[in-house]
């Protein structure tokens, strides 16, 4: 994911949910917006200590990891009362769509709830970790990226996770969070 993208888009999200008509009518339909916390950290270039003989897709893939990261973690939880109504849930962000436009439908793309949003993180860490033994990486920091991808295996296992009351779902996206915020740590310039 470009960079220049990223910060747009999450410029869009922001916008969309600060403004008071869209908020307004969320609150009115009972859904709760979950704002990120600790988006300080969201910065920093990559730093490729440990990852010097990645080959140039393992750079790619590490580079685009750590933009799917922060995206991520910059994305808002979305809470509503539609449980398992999926046409219903569909159908009313279809309608907040036409009444605010690209930017609140932004703001349903990115919840962090969302299968398809965790997926996509789910899916750079084990590409990353086929580049990483595709070009035989077994530096400590590497370790640590196999231990992670193992560990989001475990915890974002698509067949369980779409079984998880909303609830547990939160519960899903701190631990991804936490994760993630370790994976930033490691491979980004403070």
């Amino acid at each position: 994911m470009d960079e220049s993208k990223l910060l747009e888009d999450r410029r869009k999200v922001r916008d969309a949910i600060k403004g008071p008509k869209l908020l307004s009518l969320l609150k009115q339909q009972g859904v709760e917006v979950i704002e990120p916390e600790n988006t300080e950290q969201l910065s920093g270039a990559v730093c490729n200590e440990g990852f010097e003989k990645l080959s140039p897709t393992g750079m790619k893939v590490l580079n685009d990891l750590v933009a799917n990261s922060k995206s991520y973690l910059s994305g808002t939880i979305i809470r509503d009362n539609f449980g398992e109504d999926r046409p219903a849930r569909r159908a009313f962000w279809n309608e907040i769509e036409k009444k605010y436009g690209r930017g609140a439908a932004l703001v349903r793309e990115r919840d962090k709830l969302r299968g398809n949003v965790i997926t996509g993180v789910r899916s750079y860490f084990d590409w990353l970790v086929v580049e990483l033994n595709k070009d035989d990486i077994h530096t400590p920091q590497a370790e640590l990226v196999r231990e992670w991808e193992q560990e989001l295996g475990r915890i974002i296992a698509p067949e369980e996770y779409v079984q998880k009351t909303t609830d547990e779902k939160i519960e899903v996206t701190k631990e991804i969070d936490k994760i993630l915020r370790a994976f930033l740590d490691l491979v980004t310039e403070k």
